[in-house]
């Protein structure tokens, strides 16, 4: 069971917020899990070296995809299975049922959304490839149309220095181009040097509307390890033209559409301690 806590009780509503919570069993067939949890398409993604800051991977992406998540999807009622490894490469899919809320006319199914992934090699040394592929249906969106999503990632690490690109496409499924539909690529690359980790990041955003602008966003940053488990960083984040707003329901074009102006930059202070 996994929560995150915040010491704003405005924040998401109050201080705690649920995050992956689920059951399994695990052996030589691999894992089965039941319960709340990160889509295999989320899984798949490569090191995100700016990971639940400013510049995670979901902002990054400028709002694009699924609710405006970037595939930075966590699922309620999913049925998983993680294959065991087969020459380097590991299969990953579930099934998530919408139950309730989704459209009343048709009876729920185990297909009503479901995710599936493909990874090959370690995030930790060598070559990391993947590719995930998302399908929410009309029934689980209760909307007119499915919404599919899908990315493809590459990665290598050598010594000190890590590299990783990952494109990521989505597409609503309209005649008429969505706010939501669009792709991003981003890019991270980290150098540690003794206790010191240098870290950057790009993303370019293409919004399919054509009453929005390309955006583009990057990140710089320092991790300096104080201990085993314990890690200070600061971070500079900056986007251009990241016009797209989230309304609660969905995306929608803000009031800065098509201005030049649409511009933030964020600098972050953060202790990191791992139990």
């Amino acid at each position: 069971m996994e929560f995150a806590v915040s010491a704003d009780v405005t924040t998401n509503g109050g201080p705690i917020k649920g995050r992956n919570a689920y059951a399994g069993l695990a052996g030589g067939f691999g894992a089965v899990l039941l319960g709340r949890h990160d889509t295999p398409t989320k899984m798949a993604e490569p090191t995100d070296t700016f990971n639940d800051g400013y510049g995670d991977n979901n902002p990054m992406a400028g709002h694009l995809g699924v609710l405006g998540k970037g595939a930075e999807i966590r699922a309620s009622n999913v049925l998983a299975y993680v294959s065991p490894s087969f020459a380097g490469v590991k299969f990953v899919g579930a099934l998530v049922p919408k139950e309730q809320g989704g459209n009343t006319a048709k009876k729920s199914s185990l297909t009503d959304a479901y995710s599936v992934a493909l990874m090959y090699g370690s995030k930790k040394k060598g070559l990391y490839l993947s590719a995930g592929y998302d399908s929410f249906g009309k029934n689980y969106l209760n909307a007119a149309n499915d919404f599919t999503q899908y990315r493809l990632a590459a990665q290598y690490t050598m010594g000190s220095l890590m590299g990783n690109v990952m494109f990521a496409n989505y597409d609503d499924g309209a005649s008429t181009d969505s706010t939501s539909e669009g792709t991003n690529w981003q890019v991270n690359l980290t150098y540690t040097i003794g206790a010191a980790t240098l870290k950057g990041k790009y993303s370019a955003v293409d919004y399919k509307a054509s009453s929005a602008k390309d955006g583009s966003a990057y990140g710089l940053g320092v991790d300096y390890a104080l201990g085993k488990k314990t890690t200070a960083y600061i971070e500079y984040v900056a986007t251009d033209n990241f016009n797209i707003t989230y309304n609660g329901t969905g995306p929608n074009v803000g009031s800065n559409a098509g201005s030049s102006k649409a511009e933030t930059s964020v600098i972050s202070l953060g202790l990191l301690h791992k139990f």
